[in-house]
C-alpha cells in the first residue's frame, strides 16, 4: 500500500487522488466500514438490491455497498470535481462493474447550482444557500479554504428513470443539507418505487428541521426512526433518519 491507498476491511482498496484527502478518507473508512454507519436492522443489503448513493464523495460508501450487491446495481452521484475523480478512480481500480457514477448535484431537475467546496475535506461541500453548523465550519477552517463552483443539477426521479431503476431497494442520502430539496421535490410515483432510505440530515436553518423530513416520509407510506448522538445533535446539528416500507 502507498500513501495514496487505504486498505478496507472488506478487501477493497480506497485510492486517493491527493494526499490532502487522506485524513478525510481515514475518517470515512472508520465511519462506514468499521463503525458500519449504514448497517441497521432491517436495512441489510441483499445480493440483488439496487442502491442509489446520493453524495458519493470519495467512493467509500460505494466500496462498502457494491461488493454486497453483486447481482444488483449501485448508482452513485457526486457533484464536485475532486471527489468525483476519486470516486471514478475507485470504481475503476476495484473493478466494480455493477456501479454507475454520475457527476451532478441531486435536487430540483435541470439547470445548475452554485456550491461551496473545501479542498481536502470534500465531504463538507454544500450549496451556497446552505449555511453549515459552526462546528463544520471550524473543521473546514471556513471560509478561508473554501472554493465556489457551479455544477449541473438533476432530480432523484430523473436518476431513477434514466438509469431504469424500477425499484430502489436502498437509497442513501448524505448531501450536506440538499436532502431537504430532494425529499420535498420527489414525486409520489417515485417514492412508491423506493423500499428503504438512510438519510444523514443536516439542520442548516429554521426551514431545515428533521421533523419535516419525517413527516414527508410518513406521508409516503414509510415507517421512520431518527437517530443522533449528543455530538451530532448539539454540535454538528445532524443525525440519521431510517425509513422503510413494511
Amino acid at each position: 500500500m502507498t500513501a495514496l491507498q487505504l486498505k478496507l476491511p472488506n478487501g477493497t482498496t480506497c485510492h486517493l487522488t491527493s494526499l490532502g484527502m487522506r485524513r478525510a478518507a481515514k475518517f470515512l473508512r472508520w465511519e462506514i466500514h468499521t463503525r458500519q454507519r449504514y448497517l441497521h436492522a432491517g436495512f441489510e443489503l441483499r445480493p440483488t438490491d439496487n442502491v442509489v448513493d446520493v453524495g458519493g464523495n470519495l467512493g467509500m460508501f460505494v466500496l462498502w455497498a457494491a461488493p454486497q450487491v453483486q447481482q444488483g446495481r449501485v448508482v452513485t452521484i457526486e457533484p464536485t470535481p475532486r471527489a468525483y475523480s476519486c470516486l471514478a478512480l475507485n470504481i475503476e481500480k476495484n473493478r466494480l462493474a455493477n456501479v454507475t457514477a454520475l457527476r451532478a448535484a441531486v435536487g430540483c431537475d435541470g439547470g445548475n447550482i452554485d456550491m461551496v467546496t473545501y479542498p481536502g475535506i470534500e465531504a463538507l461541500s454544500h450549496a451556497v444557500h446552505i449555511r453549515p453548523p459552526i462546528m463544520a465550519r471550524v473543521l473546514a477552517k471556513w471560509p478561508r479554504w473554501s472554493e465556489r463552483l457551479t455544477v449541473p443539477q438533476i432530480s432523484l426521479g430523473r436518476v431513477m428513470d434514466e438509469q431504469r431503476l424500477a425499484i430502489v431497494n436502498y437509497l442513501k442520502l448524505d448531501c450536506e443539507g440538499a436532502e431537504f430539496e430532494i425529499i420535498r421535490t420527489t414525486r409520489a410515483a417515485h417514492w412508491r418505487r423506493i423500499e428503504r432510505v438512510a438519510i444523514e440530515y443536516h439542520e442548516s436553518g429554521q426551514d431545515r428541521k428533521p421533523g419535516e423530513l419525517v413527516s414527508i416520509l410518513k406521508g409516503h407510506g414509510f415507517t421512520v426512526k431518527t437517530q443522533a448522538s449528543l455530538i451530532e445533535r448539539h454540535l454538528l446539528k445532524s443525525g440519521t433518519i431510517w425509513a422503510r416500507r413494511l
